[in-house]
């Protein structure tokens, strides 16, 4: 294999993470002024808030409380609980709020995305929440949520985080402040119109645009990206609230943590290769950054992939052929990602308003945590590649 074309391709790695890290610091300080804006939308419609639920007796209750015990109007809040088929006292659970605005649908266990479309198709509201089983909301959150239903807003998507809670284990810490950066991050993104997930722990959406695009795809493993890209398809605008908080429980070992990243990583694959025909200047900054720059990563994830196979195969690691303390641009140029990645951090955190993170959580992120994300989508794609079926 012919030497400079790994070194090509670690220069066109380092381009493509300094060219989307400089793009979305240059969003940012365009935008700065706009990040905490105060919406004063007074827009107070029926909410349906649907919550697929598959042996959840453990969080359920909590979790309909969270939204019983909100400040929107009672008359104008229902709640649709989707039981797909559990096997544990999650039903019964349910039954045990004496409250007429939450139902409770039974039914087979036919997975997530079917159970929220068997709860669109019986929900009343004109704006319908998906909330997971395992998720709380703040007493304020819906209401936040509303106030960014302009008239070319689809859906809204909600400030994610992790639960707090006792004796967290160090993988829990680290997710929780990468949830931090993916809150702000989406605010960004929202900016230039881009947002490509409504998480499923809590977003909201108009009702009329599920009459348009259709419902969650039950064949996809990734829903909640699916139906984000689809709306960005119809060339509908999504929200970013960071206000309005839920509150979620994370993978606590590595075995859940990497089967769910695994999970993640191939449906984004899949969704990102479905809907690559938006990278067109008609879909705006969505299309021409946002989809452009999946692609791209993709395609380099690839070719690193094929690379490091082929080196291997002949006994050679080119990765080692250079001696670490002979300088080169290429090592100039890592160092550069490394601290505008550590200031990148610390921005997002500060206008998450929580410095709470301690210093070496930050750099156990930056150092290790980002490059474990890069390699489970190693993984994921050579599953992908090898036609592994997927496993839940």
């Amino acid at each position: 294999m012919n030497s400079e074309i790994p070194r090509l391709i670690e220069y066109g790695m380092m381009f493509l993470v300094l060219f989307f890290t400089v793009t979305m610091l240059l969003i940012y300080l365009k935008n700065r002024k706009r990040i905490h804006e105060r919406k004063e939308n007074k827009f107070k419609p029926s909410i349906s808030v649907i919550i697929p639920a598959y042996n959840e007796e453990e969080t359920i209750v909590d979790t309909i409380k969270s939204v019983l015990n909100s400040d929107y109007p009672k008359e104008k809040l229902e709640v649709i609980v989707v039981n797909d088929g559990s096997k544990d006292k999650t039903a019964e659970k349910v039954k045990t709020i004496k409250d007429k605005r939450v139902k409770l649908i039974n039914k087979k266990n036919t997975g997530k995305a079917d159970s929220l479309n068997t709860g669109i198709k019986e929900a009343k509201g004109e704006i319908i929440i998906t909330l997971d089983a395992d998720s709380y909301i703040e007493k304020d959150s819906i209401k936040k949520m509303l106030k960014y239903f302009d008239d070319d807003v689809a859906a809204v998507t909600s400030a994610v985080k992790v639960k707090e809670k006792k004796n967290m284990t160090f993988l829990e810490k680290l997710q929780r402040l990468e949830y931090l950066f993916t809150i702000f991050n989406r605010r960004l993104f929202a900016m230039i119109q881009g947002v490509y997930v409504t998480p499923g722990p809590f977003s909201a959406f108009r009702k009329e645009i599920f009459d348009e695009i259709e419902g969650f795809d039950p064949n996809n493993i990734m829903e909640d990206q699916e139906i984000a890209l689809r709306i960005q398809a119809a060339n509908y605008r999504i929200e970013s609230c960071m206000d309005a908080v839920v509150y979620t429980d994370v993978p606590r070992d590595f075995g859940s943590f990497m089967k769910q990243r695994e999970r993640w990583h191939r449906g984004g694959f899949r969704n990102v290769m479905k809907y690559a025909y938006t990278i067109n200047p008609k879909y705006g900054d969505f299309g021409i950054f946002v989809m452009l720059y999946s692609i791209l990563s993709i395609v380099l994830l690839f070719v690193v992939s094929i690379a490091v196979a082929a080196v291997i195969s002949k006994g050679s690691m080119f990765f080692l052929e250079n001696p670490l303390l002979s300088i080169e641009p290429i090592h100039i140029l890592s160092l550069i990602v490394f601290i505008l990645t550590i200031a990148w951090t610390i921005i997002a955190l500060k206008e998450m308003k929580t410095m709470k993170i301690k210093k070496r959580e930050i750099i156990a992120y930056t150092i290790l945590y980002c490059y474990l994300i890069t390699l489970f989508m190693f993984i994921a794609i050579f599953k992908e590649l090898k036609g592994e079926k997927q496993k839940w």
